[in-house]
């Protein structure tokens, strides 16, 4: 470990986004949208105080989009007025850190997702099934259904986006089963296609990622993990022990790496599973003093 990023208790780290050099690291926290130092981890600036539950980096464009929630005294006031809670889409420049578009976004949104080029973002809503998609002047253009097979209570728990852009993965499941869902955004986004594949016995399915060359998707389920290949549809879930479910492909290719905030119970410890392209477990190392909630590669 070259280096530690320390916070308060309450600013519990959310989501991190290196860039493709490695140099610098963009943290989503409780406390705020932090930039730091790629290998010391320390702060260079601080971009928003307020919570910030997810980011996502369109290097080519220059730009950033993050979800701010409310403040928790705000958030807590709304609540007890019955008002719905908002969450903010805020478009940011990478070179200067400052504020270019915004939008307030209702629901849950949970996870943002911005092309490469800066001109779509999407919005997960983990409760409502839906992904909201914005321009890059985070104007909004629709929404796309994720539940359109049936009108049961879905729970989405994850988002990724293509490294091409043309296609994004949710996972989404109900009580007793999960499913894998991925979307082709088209213009107009009524025209969006979605093809569903059901991840059978993999109710507590939680997180998915795309491969380097997004020809696989990684998916995880608590203590499970399996690849799933376009021109191989299915998914063979792998039994990886303990609790590892957070995942995230090398930036080289050649692996994919889990991560569990409870690897010993008794020691507080956390720790990360190595597996390769495949799928199939290397090695476990347990993180002493760290319980890891979200999970990045250094490129």
């Amino acid at each position: 470990m070259e280096g530690r990023l320390t916070l308060a208790g309450d600013q519990v780290v959310r989501e991190i986004a290196f860039d493709a050099a490695g140099r610098t690291a963009h943290v989503a926290t409780m406390g705020g949208l932090f930039v730091v130092d790629g290998a010391t981890l320390d702060v260079r600036a601080r971009w928003s105080e307020r919570p910030t539950a997810s980011l996502s980096l369109a290097e080519p464009a220059g730009r950033l989009a993050a979800l701010h929630l409310r403040p928790a005294g705000d958030a807590l006031a709304d609540r007890e007025l019955g008002i719905p809670s908002t969450v903010t889409l805020q478009v940011y420049d990478l070179a200067t850190g400052e504020p270019v578009a915004a939008a307030e976004v209702h629901g849950k949104p949970l996870r943002v997702a911005l092309r490469s080029d800066g001109e779509r973002i999407y919005v997960l809503d983990s409760n409502e099934a839906r992904v909201s998609v914005y321009d890059g002047q985070a104007r909004p253009l629709g929404e796309i259904d994720l539940a359109p097979d049936g009108d049961a209570t879905f729970l989405c728990t994850d988002l990724a986006l293509a490294p091409d852009g043309r296609t994004l993965a949710v996972v989404r499941r109900t009580g007793s089963s999960a499913a894998l869902l991925v979307v082709e955004p088209r213009d107009p986004v009524v025209e969006s296609r979605t093809r569903i594949e059901d991840l059978g016995g993999a109710p507590r399915a939680r997180g998915v990622a795309y491969s380097v060359d997004g020809a696989a998707l990684y998916l995880s389920s608590i203590g499970h993990l399996a690849r799933y290949d376009a021109d191989r549809p299915g998914a063979e879930w792998r039994d990886v022990g303990h609790q590892f479910s957070l995942v995230a492909a090398s930036p080289d290719g050649r692996h994919v790496v889990m991560a569990t905030p409870t690897f010993d119970e008794a020691r507080g410890t956390g720790g990360l599973l190595v597996a390769d392209a495949d799928g199939n477990p290397l090695r476990v190392v347990e993180l002493t003093g760290l319980s890891p909630y979200t999970l990045a590669i250094q490129p």
